[in-house]
């Protein structure tokens, strides 16, 4: 192969695995923004997130005994999303080994990538399976106050 053909070949393996690094990055953005509990800290951002931090500080405003039912009705729940979340983890970890592994290699960091996602989407799956058995335990009433319209971004907890 020619200098200019190894040069090239050398400069679009460091542009693929910026690109994916970079993909990967905004990727983590976005899934710790939407799902802040996978880290098990408060969202970074200032205001909660509406469709889960939001939906959690909406649950903490229910009265004590509609809270402890959710609660109780999700219990059941929790070690298959505690499972999801370290399947979701490990494939995260994978992902990480193949990005910097030598020799690089496209398909199997593409393999990563889809494992990834359906590790993501299974971990949303049981989650959103588990909340929506659970809000059957709640009064309308208290289901009402889960769905109310977005608090506004001033009317978040920890804000003055």
């Amino acid at each position: 192969m020619s200098d200019a053909g190894t040069l090239r070949s050398a400069w679009l393996g460091a542009a693929l695995f910026a690109s994916l690094a970079v993909n990967t990055l905004l990727g983590g953005v976005v899934l710790g923004r939407e799902t802040p509990w996978l880290a098990n800290r408060p969202h970074a951002g200032g205001a909660p997130n509406f469709r889960v931090e939001g939906f959690a500080w909406r649950v903490r405003r229910l009265p004590e005994d509609e809270r402890r039912r959710f609660q109780a009705a999700m219990r059941p729940y929790r070690p298959g999303i505690r499972e999801a979340r370290q399947a979701l983890a490990d494939a995260r970890q994978r992902l990480d080994q193949t990005l910097v592994a030598e020799p690089y290699s496209v398909p199997t960091s593409l393999a990563a990538l889809a494992e990834v996602r359906a590790k993501s989407t299974a971990l949303q799956q049981r989650v959103q399976e588990a909340a929506a058995e659970a809000l059957a335990n709640l009064s309308p009433a208290s289901r009402q106050t889960l769905a109310a319209p977005p608090f506004q971004h001033n009317q978040a907890p920890g804000r003055p």
